[in-house]
């Protein structure tokens, strides 16, 4: 009897072909899946090899020229300046109240959460300015 060498599938070691073939199924079934998502809104994915470290995502195709991009970015911003205006508020309270370790605290906590909206409205801007 010759000595014949298994295929490497039937050794559990999958060949890149094989591999490529699995990579597309999975690809199609990731494109039928994105097609059911919400009223088939997702439109594309990104993944990356898990080695690599970088996120996989999830796409969604904006039409820029839609008032509804334009709406959203207003809402943002309407959304941040109200944040803006408790922060301003609690920072006022704080003001009022005699110096501790806890109110040291709070105020770093307020001065942190202030220029987390001040990146964020850098960001609606630049947005605004991509439009």
């Amino acid at each position: 009897m010759p000595n014949t060498t298994v295929p490497a599938a039937a050794e559990g070691v999958p060949t890149d072909p094989i591999l490529y073939n699995r990579i597309r199924e999975l690809m199609k079934e990731l494109a039928t899946l994105l097609d059911r998502t919400r009223s088939g809104a997702a439109s594309f994915a990104t993944v990356h090899a898990a080695s690599s470290g970088r996120a996989n995502i999830i796409g969604f195709d904006l039409d820029l020229d839609e008032p509804s991009l334009s709406t959203l970015l207003i809402r943002g911003e309407d959304d941040l300046d109200d944040a803006s205006s408790f922060v301003d508020l609690v920072h006022c309270a704080l003001e009022g109240m005699a110096p501790d370790r806890d109110i040291n605290a709070l105020q770093y906590g307020v001065r942190e959460i202030r220029k987390a909206l001040g990146r964020a409205h850098e960001a609606i801007e630049a947005a605004r300015d991509q439009i």
